[in-house]
């Protein structure tokens, strides 16, 4: 799968006419509006997961193979959905006591805090497959440390206990891309996910901590808590310095279980990150060193 590849193609056409920078990541409703407590991960895997969907989305038979056929087509999630979905909880969220929602929230700040060193290890990438039973959606999923899998479960069990989570105990680590439409139980399981192995992710996973997207909070809950208190550092890495200049000389300012089967491992043949908007598909694509000074804006 060399740089023949059409999507890859549309993207480094628009690249050499210069890409805007992405606007800030917006915390964006998921699909019937039900809130979800996800892991919030870093900016280049989710740069790297939204050309796999764009790739998808552009030229479906190219990335999907040619069970896609005529008339299906592949719908890219918002770039805002591309976290990984951590506990799924119901509306009854925004019903809860005030004096109730406080102590769910000091518990799972105390859970977090206690695990953050634990759990903010790298998330190595497996594979893209297709989500089952349905598998009409497309996935990435990761490997993740065995502290993030205690620390789920504990969140779930919390959660359950409050009477907010539905009764998913198992987790299966993923990201969803979007959804196929368009073809029969038949075709989706002669689907390939192998020509998107080379917009596999080129680096590990950062899981930059949890917070809560779509549905709705109490009138009087404090929304901030949600989307900063449950980080797993508490500040971004101390920016590199220049190398000390000789004296007499200025610096010369240069920093020093339920995954349907579908191949697609990620394989030693990658793609160089490509840094400028796609062909129109869900908005505009930031060049990489705009999405980690992003990173550093969420957990600053």
């Amino acid at each position: 799968f060399g740089s023949s590849h059409p999507a890859q193609a549309a993207v480094a056409a628009e690249a050499s006419c210069g890409a805007e920078d992405m606007a800030p990541d917006a915390v964006a409703a998921p699909s019937g509006n039900k809130p979800i407590l996800a892991v919030r991960l870093d900016a280049a895997t989710r740069n790297a997961l939204r050309r796999a969907a764009e790739a998808a989305a552009i030229t479906p038979s190219e990335s999907l193979g040619t069970a896609v056929a005529a008339g299906a087509s592949f719908e890219p999630s918002d770039e805002a959905h591309l976290h990984m979905d951590f506990v799924l909880c119901s509306d009854l969220l925004a019903k809860m006591p005030m004096k109730r929602l406080h102590s769910l929230q000091e518990a799972l700040q105390k859970m977090v805090g206690d695990a953050a060193e634990a759990v903010a290890l790298p998330m190595s990438f497996q594979r893209f497959e297709l989500y089952a039973p349905d598998k009409n959606f497309l996935v990435a999923r990761f490997k993740v440390p065995e502290a993030l899998t205690l620390l789920r479960r504990a969140v779930w069990r919390e959660c359950r206990s409050s009477g907010i989570a539905f009764p998913d105990a198992m987790w299966m680590p993923h990201v969803k891309l979007g959804k196929i439409k368009g073809l029969s139980r038949g075709q989706l399981n002669e689907v390939s996910c192998d020509g998107l192995a080379p917009f596999a992710p080129l680096a590990p996973a950062r899981p930059l901590g949890l917070f809560l997207r779509g549905g709705a909070l109490p009138e009087q809950a404090d929304p901030g808590f949600w989307d900063q208190a449950l980080l797993f550092a508490p500040s971004p890495p101390p920016p590199l310095s220049a190398p000390a200049a000789p004296s007499g000389r200025p610096a010369s300012g240069r920093g020093g279980g339920r995954g349907g089967r579908c191949s697609g491992e990620a394989s030693a043949a990658r793609v160089p990150a490509v840094a400028a908007g796609a062909a129109r598909v869900g908005g505009r694509i930031a060049p990489e060193m705009a999405a980690m000074q992003q990173d550093l804006g969420v957990i600053a």
